[in-house]
């Protein structure tokens, strides 16, 4: 799991995956906030579902402005128009069915 944080340290994105670096040249050419990115912080945790469960948590408890997945709505009247889109990721779609199983 990963923080990427602004030059004054406020959180912009939590996010996950297997390789950060691969992940963050990805937000680098699909989104507008990632000009602002300058602190990377990430955890490493035993399972894919123990990462996925840490991730939507520090959404909901952190308030990353760029997320859109995990805040309250998401799924039901939450969508990428009517959320913070430039935050917005497909695959955590998928980490969130994991935490569910």
């Amino acid at each position: 799991m990963y923080r990427i944080c602004d030059r004054e340290g406020a959180l912009l994105y939590v996010g996950m995956g297997r390789n950060p670096a691969a992940r963050w040249a990805s937000h680098s050419e699909q989104h507008e906030w990632w000009q602002r990115a300058a602190r990377f912080r990430v955890e490493w945790f035993a399972t894919r579902k123990e990462a996925a469960a840490a991730e939507l948590e520090a959404i909901r408890s952190e308030d990353p402005e760029c997320n859109i997945y995990g805040r309250p709505g998401w799924g039901s009247t939450c969508t990428r128009s009517t959320c913070r889109s430039s935050g917005w990721t497909g695959s955590l779609r998928q980490a969130r069915r994991e935490i569910d199983m």
